[in-house]
């Protein structure tokens, strides 16, 4: 590749040209093995859980985590066909709660216009139904991790990368000429095994005190795509979510995303699996994004994958320059807070 631009700086590095994007690391916190009995008791009984957890999350006595009614209401709604702007309107100003979040993020600057809107039906003409979608499944997400008192300290820090890397997400769709509301809501949801990772590991720690923190970390690294995958199953998601949440360590080029793809997803006609693949892909690299600016912490060091994933589904020389150059703004002007 000739004459490659100048991107964002590496941490702890110089400038690096795209022909070097593999380079672009995070130096973030290291995984952590086992360093006494209650650190090995718990790596145990986590992956024993781990391996059952579709069953767990089927079970009426577990205590599933559950997106708040009224917005599954107005989600539900907006699936029907010939639904009315109007009648959505309607079903969402029943909760004030709901009402108030969805202006305030319907102003924000990732959906914001040239003016601000106060009235909900308003809002709702000018996104669109989709876009809509994205806003109330991200009301009801944030809402699900912030009145789970079992996520302690990091509930907030998996809101922020949450809505972070579906801003990266729909950035790089947008860029792409792809759907933007479907990436967000992706890119979005695609850490969403945290959630009972953290809650299920909360538990088993209160039988086992003396566990670092940074190695349950590590822990809810190792499960969290296992884990996505069956709670999202258990929320009736549709497949490309499922299939973000569940394989966006797995992949390193359109060839093995589609593998992924037709494992998990074996029902999907040929077209939708490539348009999966490529969705799928591209929340890898939005999140990997993130690591390699060190706007999120995760454990281990990441690299954004290798040239040829980028390439695989379209980004090219200067969309991957400018998209790294812009996602530290993107990520900061959308920290929406609770």
């Amino acid at each position: 590749m000739s004459n490659p631009l100048p991107v964002q700086e590496a941490p702890h590095g110089a400038l690096r040209p795209y022909s070097e994007v593999r380079a672009l690391k995070t130096h973030g916190t290291d995984r952590v093995n086992a360093g006494n009995d209650a650190e090995l008791e718990i790596g145990t009984e986590l992956r024993a859980r781990v391996k059952r957890c579709k069953e767990m999350f089927a079970d009426p006595n577990f205590d599933l985590p559950m997106l708040p009614s009224s917005a599954m209401r107005v989600l539900n709604l907006v699936q029907e066909s010939e639904v009315s702007p109007r009648k959505i309107a309607q079903t969402l100003q029943l909760d004030p709660v709901l009402t108030a979040k969805f202006l305030r993020m319907a102003n924000s600057p990732m959906y914001a216009g040239n003016r601000r809107v106060e009235n909900v039906q308003f809002a709702i003409d000018r996104l669109g139904l989709e876009m809509v979608k994205s806003v109330v499944l991200a009301i009801a997400l944030n809402s699900t991790i912030a009145r789970e008192k079992r996520l302690g300290t990091n509930g907030p820090a998996l809101w922020e990368h949450a809505l972070g890397c579906g801003a990266a997400t729909q950035a790089l769709a947008t860029r792409l000429g792809l759907a933007p509301s479907t990436a967000f809501i992706l890119g979005m949801m695609h850490d969403i095994g945290k959630l009972p990772a953290w809650i299920v590991l909360h538990d088993i720690s209160m039988k086992h005190p003396g566990a670092r923190p940074e190695f349950l970390k590590t822990l809810v690294e190792e499960v969290h795509t296992t884990m996505g995958d069956a709670l999202l199953g258990a929320w009736n998601m549709p497949p490309d979510v499922r299939l973000a949440a569940g394989g966006h360590h797995s992949v390193g080029s359109l060839d093995e995303a589609k593998a992924y793809v037709m494992q998990n997803a074996p029902d999907l006609s040929m077209s939708q699996i490539e348009a999966s693949a490529v969705t799928l892909c591209m929340v890898t690299i939005a999140d990997q994004t993130l690591a390699a600016l060190n706007l999120s912490d995760e454990p281990g060091n990441r690299a954004l994958q290798d040239v040829v994933l980028l390439q695989d589904i379209g980004v090219t020389q200067p969309i991957m320059a400018e998209f790294l150059l812009n996602v530290p703004k993107l990520v900061a002007e959308n920290k929406l807070g609770d």
